[in-house]
């Protein structure tokens, strides 16, 4: 049965589908809680700051868009530039990498196709 999904090519509209989803599923929790950060910012307990970083660590890997207006802040102040790019050595490697993207100098590597691979 699945080879016939395969050769009319709905398993891979499926897994285009899904990953689209778990996409915007993430976005959705990201703006929740940026949103939720905000709210809870004025507290004296610093739990609003909390959810903001998780909410940007979120956002940075599922929206380009957030990446590049977090590319753009970070271009503009560059004291927090530095702040942030001291930070990102001592990060795992699953966070530094969606923060390293966001660097004001940082190019996104050239695609060139299966000829990289022959």
């Amino acid at each position: 049965m699945d080879s016939g999904l395969a050769a009319t090519g709905q398993v891979e509209r499926f897994g285009v589908v899904r990953t689209r989803m778990l996409r915007l599923f993430y976005q959705i929790i990201g703006w929740m809680f940026l949103v939720s950060g905000a709210i809870l910012f004025p507290l004296p307990i610093p739990l609003g700051a909390l959810f903001l970083a998780i909410g940007s660590v979120i956002l940075m890997g599922n929206s380009t868009h957030f990446a590049g207006f977090l590319r753009g802040i970070r271009r503009k102040f560059p004291r927090f530039n530095h702040f942030v790019s001291h930070i990102i050595v001592k990060m795992p490697p699953s966070l530094r990498t969606p923060l390293s993207k966001t660097d004001p100098d940082y190019q996104e590597p050239e695609y060139h196709g299966d000829e990289a691979n022959r």
